[in-house]
């Protein structure tokens, strides 16, 4: 599984308005069909292509109009000189690091895309080093990363709340839910298997 996390701890991404307009914004399918000649498939869980995947998950897509709408109920609808959108006279200007070079071309599509709508995306490029510091330390705002699979599912590693303001684990995006607490705990001492693929 890869992608780009958000760090929800740091504005702006701890609104979740922002963070789906950004994920309307991520033009996927047209990366897929241009730049893979359609040999990938787009994902819509954390567990693709196995039985632990939701086929009913809400599927994500390129939708302009969704993420201005999204933007515009979290405050972001003002327009500065340059056509920037601003808030509380601020630009919305964010930044994406990533360690793989290779991931650039993408990420000037979504740099443009954001453009378009007046968001400002900063892309820096750094080592893997410098990535894995950033990550662990908590300092980014969004990160291109990618999760090896698991044998058996472990949730609670990047998703239970205890973990979120710990620095050096794997829950990167500080994602905190008390209803998710609630279902790992519930994965963690079910050992019937068709439960636990229902759990998950």
């Amino acid at each position: 599984v890869q992608g780009i996390a958000m760090n929800t701890r740091r504005q702006p991404f701890d609104d979740i308005r922002v963070r789906k307009a950004l994920r309307h914004l991520f033009n996927r399918e047209s990366m897929v069909e241009k730049m893979m000649f359609n040999e990938y498939v787009l994902m819509d869980s954390i567990y693709p292509g196995s039985v632990y995947e939701n086929k009913s998950n809400e599927k994500i897509r390129y939708d302009p109009q969704k993420a201005v709408q999204l933007l515009a109920d979290a405050g972001w609808k003002e327009r500065d000189a340059n056509g920037r959108l601003v808030k509380g006279g601020q630009p919305l200007d964010i930044e994406i690091v990533y360690g793989d070079q290779a991931s650039e071309r993408y990420f000037t599509i979504f740099q443009e895309d954001l453009r378009k709508i007046g968001i400002t995306l900063n892309l820096r490029f750094v080592t893997f080093e410098t990535l894995v510091k950033l990550l662990d330390e908590r300092t980014f705002g969004m990160a291109s990363i990618a999760y090896t699979g698991e044998l058996f599912p472990s949730p609670e590693l990047s998703l239970v709340s205890t973990l979120a303001d710990q620095k050096n684990t794997n829950k990167i995006t500080g994602f905190k839910n008390t209803r998710a607490d609630e279902i790992i705990a519930t994965y963690a001492t079910t050992f019937d298997f068709k439960q636990r693929v229902k759990i998950l």
